[in-house]
């Protein structure tokens, strides 16, 4: 009986950490996902800029980034399963890098 009481223990202490690496996988995916949020935010917010401008500046590198961070961005994605609050998160990360990017540009 000692035995079966002591293998049991090692499983419920395998289990636990298969769920802790799970977890950590979940945040680093997460926080990837975050930043490629970012990088489009701030790749439409200059290509904002360059629209703004007089005359008009050319905007064919900051496409190409969010071309690239949304590519990146569906990738985290598919591979991530986030939840709605998880997406969520993702996106409010982008849309405050755009915010806090175009702020920052009206101040100078």
């Amino acid at each position: 009986m000692l035995k079966h009481l002591h293998g049991l223990g090692l499983s419920c202490l395998f289990l636990g950490f298969i769920t802790l690496l799970v977890s950590c996988r979940n945040e680093k995916q997460l926080a990837t996902a975050k930043a490629n949020a970012v990088a489009y935010g701030l790749a439409r917010c200059d290509c904002e800029k360059q629209r703004r401008k007089e005359p008009q500046g050319d905007t064919r590198e900051c496409t190409e980034a969010m071309a690239r961070a949304t590519r990146y961005l569906n990738i985290n994605v598919e591979f991530g399963k986030f939840n709605s609050a998880a997406t969520a998160e993702i996106e409010k990360a982008g849309n405050d890098a755009y915010e806090k990017c175009l702020q920052s540009a009206a101040q100078k």
